[in-house]
């Protein structure tokens, strides 16, 4: 992995004073270089509010909107490549050009807020199941299709996805779901103006981490100008900006040696996306048994009031386990290999998800025994991010808002192979010209993750250790 050394008093000494530190040779270059990078992204995620509308709605996209959509898209990771590029290869940034570069980041989001989702509707979905919490209805229980919604049904019930499912968002995010109905009720921009502050959020406090870690400040760009965070939470409104605050937050408390909060946040994050339970071993060496006891009791607790629910509240989850698969890498190429030996079809699908599941299993255990060795919390981060990827690459299920899980993280670990694939999983919209992928979209998307990722493993493993 290209990961980043971890700075030392040595190593701030060089870089104050070295000729490469892209901002510092000329601060007036400096400053001009976040300006114009900034003013042009501004000006294209301007465009994509303006592309925004009917044209990009996910059930009918217009395939010369789709076009333009994608070409801006790469223009802005051009832009975002370029701003991080320097933070790649070991450069500092002027501490006085870092709240420029912050505050373009908030601009971004600013200009997509009002604009419309563009290739999602998820936001649906989210206020109606708030919008059922504060009617007194349990969304586990009930579909939208259901007959008995239809006294409480809104003007937007047509426009939701899955309505024959029961909800498949667990707690937390009922929670966050419940309480932007209740300050603004059926309003997307107020549900999307709610998910955004936490993403706000998740940058500062990435600012704390990093202080805590004594890591550079200016690696929060990683996060706060990504175009794939900016889209998918201030564009598309996807409630995935909760679980990143929520994991942030986590471990922040974890550097202040607050166990027991950070006990309470993992259970809050593990009811937002279940990927947090996978994290739970590794805590085998931070927590007492009574910080364990906090978590399952947490659970408990935001589940109690959705106990109501009959076997059909788990449908939902239960569908989406075993039967939905978008724009898999390993998944398909795995499901694909056991059709050519022979399989039998209705077999194919649980065997493969199954050995993928196992992969992540041995990885989760793998990292168990690392942290036995290693007990400092950037090792314990560390872990994260390597349980999180592995998770990532092994599901069937991959949309690209799924990657602001890990965005966090890239800030601490910034791979480059997962950082190019914050941009090459847009190419997974594709599916929208005619839903179908392109026979060369996994090939580029995917190939070019895997080939560059095994060779940092290779050929970089010396900045690896240095970081961890």
């Amino acid at each position: 992995m290209n990961d980043i050394p971890k700075p030392t008093k040595q190593n701030n000494r060089i870089a104050d004073s070295h000729e490469q530190q892209w901002t510092s040779s000329s601060p007036f270059h400096g400053s001009l270089k976040v300006i114009a990078l900034g003013t042009v992204s501004a000006i294209a995620y301007f465009y994509l509010f303006l592309l925004s509308g009917e044209e990009l709605k996910p059930g009918a996209a217009n395939p010369a909107y789709l076009d333009r959509f994608l070409i801006t898209y790469a223009f802005l990771f051009f832009c975002y490549w370029r701003l991080i590029s320097p933070l790649l290869r070991g450069r500092r940034m002027d501490p006085r050009h870092l709240w420029f570069a912050i505050a373009f980041g908030l601009l971004f989001r600013a200009v997509l807020l009002p604009s419309d989702m563009i290739l999602s509707n998820d936001v649906y979905r989210y206020m109606w199941d708030g919008h059922m919490s504060v009617k007194g209805v349990n969304p586990y229980r009930m579909a939208p299709s259901d007959p008995r919604t239809e006294p409480h049904r809104a003007d937007y019930w047509d426009q939701i996805d899955d309505p024959s499912i029961p909800t498949v968002h667990p707690p937390t995010f009922q929670l966050v779901f419940l309480l932007s109905e209740l300050i603004y009720p059926a309003n997307v921009f107020g549900m999307k103006f709610f998910l955004l502050i936490f993403d706000v959020g998740t940058i500062f406090m990435l600012l704390v981490l990093l202080d805590h870690l004594q890591r550079p400040r200016e690696w929060c760009l990683i996060y706060s100008w990504s175009p794939l965070v900016i889209k998918e939470i201030a564009n598309s409104g996807h409630a995935d900006s909760v679980s990143a605050f929520l994991l942030v937050g986590c471990m922040v408390l974890i550097t202040q040696k607050s166990f027991s909060s950070s006990s309470v946040v993992l259970a809050l994050l593990t009811l937002t996306k279940f990927f947090g339970v996978l994290l739970l071993p590794l805590f085998h060496r931070v927590w007492r048994w009574k910080h364990f006891l906090f978590f399952f009791f947490t659970i408990i607790l935001l589940y109690s009031p959705y106990l109501d629910f009959e076997i059909n509240g788990w449908q939902g989850l239960i569908t989406y386990s075993r039967e939905w698969n978008f724009n898999a890498g390993m998944f398909d190429l795995i499901r694909d290999g056991c059709s050519v030996w022979g399989m039998e079809s209705e077999n194919v699908d649980p065997f493969s998800r199954l050995l993928l599941f196992s992969v992540v299993l041995v990885t989760i255990m793998w990292q168990v025994i690392v942290l036995n060795h290693r007990q400092e919390d950037v090792h314990l981060f560390h872990s994260f991010f390597i349980v999180i990827g592995t998770l990532l690459i092994c599901s069937p299920v991959i949309h690209p808002w799924y990657l602001v899980w890990l965005a966090p993280l890239l800030v601490l670990f910034p791979n480059r192979a997962w950082l190019l694939f914050t941009g090459l999983v847009f190419l997974s919209y594709t599916y929208f010209y005619d839903r179908s992928f392109p026979n060369w979209v996994k090939p580029v998307e995917f190939g070019v993750f895997f080939v560059l990722l095994m060779w940092d493993a290779i050929f970089h493993r010396k900045k690896e250790r240095q970081i961890i």
